[in-house]
């Protein structure tokens, strides 16, 4: 998938769940890319903010915050490494 220029992988999820599009490969700018957080579906396994602590945080319940909805520079990988191991898939990342 090509969207601005840039080399996309469409990861998809089992039916009814949601999509994330992920960036592909090194000279991804990450001033693009967001992460978007359902925090209706997130139960609070932890995952996103001890994979990803500079990027996510909990809360009193221990239910993730996006400390940053872009992704500074440098930390695609760790943004990416949270959406993949999101068990309540909640957590994608936008352009």
């Amino acid at each position: 998938m090509l969207l601005s220029g840039r080399l996309l992988a469409q990861y998809q999820e089992p039916p009814g769940q949601r999509t994330a599009v992920l960036p592909l490969g090194p000279g991804i700018h990450s001033r693009f890319v967001k992460i978007v957080l359902d925090s209706e579906r997130c139960t609070g396994h932890g995952r996103c903010y001890s994979l990803a602590p500079e990027l996510f945080d909990s809360d009193d319940e221990g239910h993730s915050v996006v400390l940053t909805p872009e992704v500074p520079d440098g930390l695609e990988a760790q943004a990416r490494l949270a959406v993949q191991n999101c068990p309540e898939t909640c957590i994608s990342l936008v352009d």
